[in-house]
C-alpha cells in the first residue's frame, strides 16, 4: 500500500520554515528540528495543503525527549484527504452517534469509554453487549440519543479507520493481509481503554502467517501463560472468520490451525454468524472478539505454537470487499468494487454504533474536483424508506450544499447498474 504523505513544516531558530518529512525514518536530524520548533513553542503546519495561509495547525509533543506530532484538536477534516493526519468530520460517520468523552484524543493518543473491559475485575463489564453484528442496534443508540460507550463494533470500527483502511485513493488500492495487519498492530499502540494500550491484549491471526506474524501472536500470549494473567485479563482476537464448526462450537478463522487458537462459542452466537457465513465467496468478513483465556499448553506437535484456548465473550463482524473496504449492503459492494477498479480516491465512512436512522454518507468522493462529494445507494422503495430518503436528501443540503451523487438500486426509478461517477479532476 502506498505510504500517505506527512510532510510538515517548522520553525527554526532564525524563524525560517524547514520541511521535514515525517513518513521517512524519524531520524536524529529531524527530532533535532521538531525539538526546537517545540522549545520555541511554535507550532508547525501541514504541507499537504498547498496554499500557505490555509495549511492546517499541529501540535508538537515531547514524550521524555522524544517529540511526537500530532493532530490540532477539530482540524483533521481540513487535511487533504491523502495526508496521514486527515480526519473526516463525525458528522459525516457514525461517529455522530457517540458523546464527546467516548473518544478522546490527546498528543496523538486515543483514551477510549468501552461498554465491556478488558480486566475481568473491572466494575464497568457489561454483562450483556450482545452480539454486535452489523444490523444489530441496542437500545442505548435510539433515534436522537447519543451513546456513553463504545461497543465492540464501534472498536472494530475505529482501528479500521485510525489504520486509515477505509480510505482508498489512486494507485494505493492494492492490498493484503499482511500490511493491513501491520497497520492495524501500528494504531493499536496508540489506543487506550482503561489503563492498558489494546496493542498488549490483541492478536491479529494473519492468514498465510509470516515468522513475524507468530512471533507477534506469542508475544501478546506470554503473559497469558500465568494463571494470575489469566485470572485478571481478556484477549482481544482479530481475523477473517473461514466457517463456523458447530460440532466443535468454534468459530473458525482462516489458517487458526497454524496459530493454535481456538474460538469457542455458543450455539446463538454461531447462528447469528450463520446469515454472514454463508453469503458470496467474493468478500471478506472480519471478525473482532473479546475473549476469556481458559488454557495455555504446549502442542503436541514438536515445532509448533503453544495452543490457546478462548471462550468468545463478545464479538464484533464487518463485511469488507476482497480489498479490505467496507459495506453493509450488497448494493454498497458494487459500489465500492467499481471505485476501487476505476481508481478513484474515496472513502467509505463507518457506522459504529449509531442507529440504523442516522445519516451519513454512504462514500465520500476526493477526486471530484471538491474534497468531500458524497455518494448514496438508495436500496430500497418502501413507504417509510420514502420518508427516509427525504431526510437523506435534507441532510445533503444542509451538510454538502444539495451536491451528491446516487443510485435508485429499488423502486420504481430503479436501474440495475449504477450510472456514472462524477468525473475525476484532480490526480493525487
Amino acid at each position: 500500500m502506498q505510504a500517505l504523505s506527512r510532510r510538515i513544516q517548522v520553525y527554526d531558530p532564525t524563524g525560517r520554515f524547514i520541511p521535514v518529512d515525517l513518513a521517512t525514518k524519524n531520524t536524529t536530524e529531524t527530532q533535532k528540528h521538531l525539538f526546537e520548533a517545540w522549545r520555541l513553542g511554535e507550532a508547525p503546519t501541514c504541507l499537504c495543503v498547498w496554499v500557505e495561509r490555509a495549511r492546517p495547525p499541529l501540535v508538537l509533543r515531547n514524550r521524555k525527549d522524544y517529540i511526537i506530532v500530532a493532530i490540532h484538536p477539530n482540524t483533521g477534516h481540513l487535511h487533504r484527504p491523502e495526508c496521514w493526519f486527515y480526519r473526516s468530520k463525525p458528522s459525516q460517520s457514525g461517529l455522530q452517534g457517540y458523546s464527546e468523552r467516548v473518544i478522546v484524543e490527546e498528543e496523538g493518543i486515543k483514551t477510549v469509554q468501552l461498554e465491556i473491559s478488558l480486566y475481568k475485575n473491572s466494575p464497568h463489564f457489561a454483562s450483556g453487549e450482545g452480539s454486535a453484528l452489523p444490523e444489530t442496534i441496542t437500545k442505548d443508540s435510539a433515534r436522537g440519543g447519543r451513546r456513553p460507550r463504545m461497543t465492540t463494533l464501534g472498536l472494530l470500527h475505529l482501528l479500521w479507520e485510525t489504520a486509515r483502511l477505509n480510505h482508498f485513493y489512486a494507485n494505493g488500492r492494492e492490498r493484503s493481509w499482511f500490511p493491513v495487519a501491520l497497520k492495524i498492530t501500528g494504531v493499536a499502540k496508540e489506543i487506550k481503554v482503561g489503563r492498558s494500550f489494546i496493542g498488549d491484549q490483541l492478536v491479529i491471526l494473519t492468514p498465510g502467517g509470516r515468522e513475524r506474524d507468530f512471533n507477534s501472536v506469542a508475544k501478546v500470549l506470554e503473559p497469558f501463560q500465568k494463571p494470575t494473567y489469566q485470572r485478571k485479563h481478556r484477549l482481544l482476537v482479530l481475523g477473517e472468520i473461514a466457517r463456523l464448526d458447530y460440532q466443535g462450537r468454534k468459530i473458525r478463522l482462516v489458517d487458526d490451525d497454524r496459530y493454535n487458537v481456538w474460538l469457542h462459542s455458543t450455539d446463538a452466537d454461531l447462528a447469528d454468524l450463520e446469515p454472514l457465513c454463508s453469503s458470496s465467496s467474493d468478500a471478506r468478513l472480519i471478525g473482532l472478539f473479546v475473549v476469556d483465556v481458559t488454557g495455555l499448553y504446549q502442542s503436541k506437535t514438536e515445532g509448533r505454537s503453544p495452543c490457546c484456548r478462548t471462550v468468545v465473550l463478545f464479538k464484533a463482524v464487518m463485511q469488507t470487499t476482497l480489498d479490505f473496504c467496507p459495506f453493509e449492503s450488497s448494493f454498497e459492494q458494487i459500489i465500492a468494487e467499481k471505485l476501487i477498479d476505476e481508481n478513484r480516491s474515496f472513502t467509505k465512512p463507518l457506522r459504529y454504533d449509531a442507529a440504523r436512522d442516522t445519516v451519513f454518507p454512504d462514500f465520500l468522493l476526493h477526486d471530484a474536483g471538491i474534497r468531500d462529494y458524497p455518494l448514496e445507494v438508495y436500496g430500497m422503495a418502501s413507504e417509510q424508506y420514502l420518508v427516509r430518503r427525504a431526510e437523506k436528501q435534507a441532510y445533503y443540503e444542509r451538510e454538502f450544499g444539495g451536491n451528491y451523487w446516487c443510485w435508485f438500486a429499488a423502486g420504481p426509478d430503479a436501474t440495475a447498474e449504477p450510472p456514472p461517477f462524477p468525473t475525476a479532476r484532480i490526480k493525487e
